[in-house]
């Protein structure tokens, strides 16, 4: 995937990838929202199904914080074959002139 598109597409998963704890903080807010909204019921709830519902939001927030490095590392590649195309492509427009 040596080419300007691969290239910018690693820039803009590796940037919707760095969002990683944004989109885990949100996907948490609504898992705690459906945890206590499905708990709610009226009568009492276990505390092993309250704390299993909150413990499952939670896995959103760590996911999110998984994907955050693996976005930096493609973002920065994506980066950096990005500028060795166009350092290349720049090499061969100096030795066209030169013939």
């Amino acid at each position: 995937m040596n080419t300007k598109t691969g290239s910018i597409l690693q820039i803009v998963g590796g940037a919707f990838l760095m969002l990683g704890p944004l989109w885990g903080l949100l996907l948490t807010v609504f898992g705690m929202v459906w945890a206590f909204a499905r708990c709610g019921g009226g009568g009492p709830v276990p505390t092993e199904t309250l704390a299993s519902e909150v413990a499952l939001s939670f896995y959103a927030t760590v996911i999110g914080i998984v994907l955050f490095p693996i976005g930096v590392a493609l973002l920065i590649r994506g980066i950096l074959m990005l500028l060795k195309l166009n350092r290349e492509k720049a090499g061969m427009d100096l030795t066209a002139n030169l013939r």
